[in-house]
């Protein structure tokens, strides 16, 4: 405070002086180096996750694939089982005849061939337009 001429100034207290002293750079110093091995080994961490996500996810995939042909070809073998089972079954005269038969329709000397042909498909239009036909025409067509 003071006094000049009749009224009274107040003046703001001074502000601490900084630290003053030999210790007063290092402590900066410290702080900065710090900051900065705590931002590099927040760098290293972040850089070590991605190391190691990429990779197990990569592994992953792998595995899934893995599995998914490992299924197929359990399912390609089985089905080669039954082939080559089908196909020594074929090799054999008793199959060979059995298929000349049925598919070419062989047919050995003493025996006789006899198509059978399927029965005629009726339609309405082949009957007669007399008294029973007339009323099974009619049922026919309210059953239609």
């Amino acid at each position: 405070m003071s006094r000049s001429g009749g009224s009274i100034t107040v003046e703001p207290p001074a502000e601490p002086a900084l630290e003053a002293g030999p210790d007063a750079p290092v402590s900066r110093r410290r702080g900065f180096r710090l900051s900065l091995w705590l931002g590099l080994l927040a760098l290293v961490v972040a850089g070590l996750a991605l190391l190691a996500v990429l990779p197990t996810r990569a592994w992953l995939d792998q595995r899934r694939q893995m599995d998914d042909k490992t299924a197929q070809l359990t399912e390609l073998q089985a089905r080669n089982a039954k082939l080559t089972d089908q196909l020594g079954h074929l090799q054999s005269p008793e199959a060979v005849d059995e298929v000349a038969r049925e598919k070419l329709g062989l047919v050995r000397p003493d025996e006789k061939a006899l198509a059978v042909l399927p029965a005629p498909v009726l339609t309405l239009d082949a009957l007669p337009a007399q008294w029973p036909y007339s009323l099974l025409r009619q049922l026919a067509v309210v059953r239609g």
